[in-house]
C-alpha cells in the first residue's frame, strides 16, 4: 500500500503594519496651525492638533491617506509610508474659498506629495509625508516702512527637515526719529536737540530764544535753562539769542545732540537798529550796519532789536517799483529783490 502523505500548505500573508503615526501642521508663513482636523480618509478616527501644531494618531496603517483640513485652508492629503513620525504638513489659505476666515489673497504655495489622491493599492512605499527642499513665503525683508517713524526687517530661515520656516522680527526707529521700540508702534519720536544755556558764571539763561537758522522753527528755554527742539539733527545749525548776551551760532553734533551745554558771554553792543539798518553779529557783539545800497536807491529794512537774530544783511532789500537805469539798461523791480552775500 502506497502511503500518501499530504502536507498541510501553510500561506504567510504579510498585512499592513499597524503603528501610531505623527507629524505637524503649519500654516503657509511658517505658523503653528491650531485645531487642524487630521483624519484617516474614509473614517472618523483621527485627531486634533494642539497648541503647537502637533498631532497624534494612535494606530495608523502603511498606505493609510491622512486628510488635513482646516476652516479657511485648502485640504492636504497625503500617503502614509514606512516611516509613520515626523510628518510635515503646511495648509494653503483657500483663495477660492467665501469663508470670512479667508481674507488675504496669497500666492499659491509648494503641493504635498499625493495631494487629492489616495494611496495606491499595488505594493511599496509611495507615501511618508511631504519632502521639503524650500519653505514656501520664508523670505527676508530689509528695513521697510511700517508706521510713522517706525520700520521693520524680517530675518527668515528654512529648516528644510522640518519644512518650517524661522523668522525674527526687528524694529527700529526711522531715520529722522529717535529711541527704542520693541513693538514698532510705541517708542519713537522725531528727532530733536536738546540742552542748557547758561551765563559766563554758571547760572542758567532763562527765556533765551534757541531757532534752527532760517527757519520759525524755535523755542524758549525754561525756569531751568532748558530746552528741546524737535526736528533737529546732527548738522542743524542754531541759533541762540538774549537781550543783553552775545548771540551763539552752534552746530549739533552727534555727540551732544541731546546734552548740549551753549554758553552766553555778557554782549555790550547795540540792542536796537533803526529801519535801513541790519544787525551784524559777527564779531561776537551785535552792531548795527546800514543795508547795501543799488547805486543811489538805498537798501530796506524794517527796525530790529536782539530779538529779530535773523535780521541779518539777506533781509536786506531793494523795494519792489524801483526804477534802475546802469549800463544794463532800463528796469524796474516787479517785486521786492533781496541782498545775497
Amino acid at each position: 500500500m502506497k502511503k500518501i502523505l499530504i502536507g498541510a500548505l501553510f500561506v504567510l500573508w504579510a498585512g499592513p503594519t499597524f503603528a501610531a503615526c505623527s507629524g505637524s501642521v503649519y500654516d503657509e508663513y511658517g505658523y503653528s496651525v491650531i485645531g487642524a482636523s487630521v483624519i484617516i480618509k474614509g473614517t472618523m478616527y483621527g485627531a486634533v492638533t494642539d497648541i503647537d501644531g502637533n498631532f497624534t494618531i494612535p494606530e495608523c496603517k502603511t498606505r493609510d491617506t491622512l486628510q488635513v483640513s482646516y476652516i479657511g485652508y485648502a485640504t492636504r492629503e497625503f500617503c502614509v509610508g514606512q516611516t509613520m513620525n515626523g510628518f510635515t504638513v503646511i495648509l494653503c489659505e483657500d483663495t477660492e474659498s467665501s469663508d470670512p476666515v479667508n481674507t488675504r489673497a496669497t500666492p499659491s504655495c509648494i503641493p504635498n506629495i499625493g495631494e487629492g489622491t489616495s494611496c495606491p493599492g499595488g505594493g511599496g512605499d509611495t507615501g511618508g509625508g511631504i519632502p521639503c527642499d524650500k519653505c514656501p513665503h520664508c523670505e527676508s525683508m530689509d528695513w521697510t516702512d511700517l508706521n510713522p517713524g517706525y520700520q521693520m526687517r524680517v530675518t527668515a530661515s528654512c529648516n528644510t527637515s522640518q519644512c518650517r520656516c524661522t523668522k525674527r522680527i526687528e524694529y527700529r526707529c526711522a531715520p529722522g526719529w529717535y529711541g527704542t521700540t520693541t513693538d514698532g508702534y510705541t517708542g519713537c519720536s522725531r528727532r530733536g536737540c536738546s540742552g542748557t544755556v547758561y551765563f559766563e558764571n554758571g547760572d542758567v539763561v532763562t527765556g533765551a530764544n534757541v531757532v534752527v537758522k532760517n527757519t520759525t522753527n524755535g523755542v524758549v528755554t525754561d525756569l531751568d535753562g532748558l530746552f528741546y527742539l524737535s526736528g533737529c539733527d546732527v548738522g542743524t545749525e542754531l541759533i541762540v539769542t538774549m537781550i543783553g548776551l552775545v548771540r551763539q551760532d552752534v552746530t549739533v553734533t552727534d555727540a551732544d545732540r541731546t546734552n548740549m551745554e551753549i554758553t552766553m558771554p555778557d554782549d555790550y553792543g547795540e540792542i536796537n537798529c533803526d529801519a535801513g539798518y541790519y544787525m551784524d553779529w559777527s564779531t561776537g557783539q551785535s552792531r548795527c550796519i546800514k543795508c547795501p545800497a543799488y547805486g543811489n536807491v538805498a537798501g530796506q529794512i524794517a527796525a530790529s532789536n536782539s530779538h529779530n537774530f535773523d535780521n541779518d544783511i539777506t533781509y536786506c532789500y531793494i523795494p519792489s517799483g524801483t526804477q534802475i537805469n546802469d549800463a544794463t539798461g532800463a528796469f524796474e523791480y516787479t517785486s521786492n529783490c533781496r541782498y545775497s552775500e
